[in-house]
């Protein structure tokens, strides 16, 4: 593609080269049980500690309910900027 970045190339080729594994994560995901409401969000937020303890990737939960907790990851970047999800 004329004009893309490297960074950008980059990250593209790192997707092509995990797609599977990309997919199978995100499918895993979107289809842990964390209906609203209740609002129980534990199945999902296992998947992701799951995958997160065994890349061995930092991360902490904000849980204003037991049930209800959220992910919390900070990692380090090339650029001091933030990004939430």
């Amino acid at each position: 593609m004329a004009g893309m970045s490297n960074e950008k190339q980059q990250l593209l080729d790192w997707i092509e080269s995990d797609r599977d594994e990309l997919i199978g994560f995100l499918s895993d995901f979107v289809a842990a049980a964390s209906p609203n409401p209740p609002g129980d969000t534990t199945v999902a937020v296992k998947h992701i500690t799951n995958f997160l303890d065994r890349e061995q990737l930092p991360y902490r939960l904000v849980d204003p309910q037991p049930d209800m907790a959220n992910v919390v990851g900070t990692f380090e970047g090339a650029i001091p900027e933030s990004i939430w999800f």
